[in-house]
Formats: C-alpha cells, structure tokens, sequence
C-alpha cells in the first residue's frame, strides 16, 4: 500500500488557525494519517507559524481541509464561505 500526503513537510501554506482565529502563514512541520475500519485515511498537519518555524514552539494540528497552498485558494474558501453564510 502506497500513501502519499497532498503536502510535505517543509511545506510553506496558509492555514486556518484555530488559536488565533484567523488565516496565517506557515510551514508543515509534521504529518500524521489515521487509517480507519472503513478503510479510509484521514490526514492531521502540525504546522508552526511562519513567523516562529526557527523557534522552539508547538506546532498546531490542523486539519487537511483547512489548508492552501496559496493565497487565492484562501480568497476562494472564503468566498465560498460568505456564500453559505449570506
């Protein structure tokens, strides 16, 4: 079985961040998979805020869906987003 991760570690994303309640930039700093019964395979980044990727900080799990490689995927989401809202 080959697993391959849309994102690697190294990566420079944007993210939703879940302490900050915002959108931030940052850098993968670790990937895990959950492999399910149903045989599905679900996906957590720990990412570090771009600012910080040099210090010695905790990286925040977020999850595949809330990260994008660039910033007119955030512009996107967020259109999508405004779209359910209103």
């Amino acid at each position: 079985m080959i697993i391959k991760s849309e994102y690697n570690i190294g990566d420079t994303v944007f993210y939703w961040s879940d302490k900050e309640r915002k959108i931030l930039r940052g850098v993968i700093d670790a990937i895990s998979f959950f492999y399910h019964n149903n045989g599905e395979i679900s996906w957590k980044y720990y990412i570090k805020e771009y600012s910080q990727k040099d210090k010695l900080i905790m990286s925040e799990p977020v999850s595949e869906g809330l990260i994008f490689k660039d910033k007119d995927e955030v512009l996107t989401f967020a259109a999508e987003i405004t779209q359910i809202l209103f």
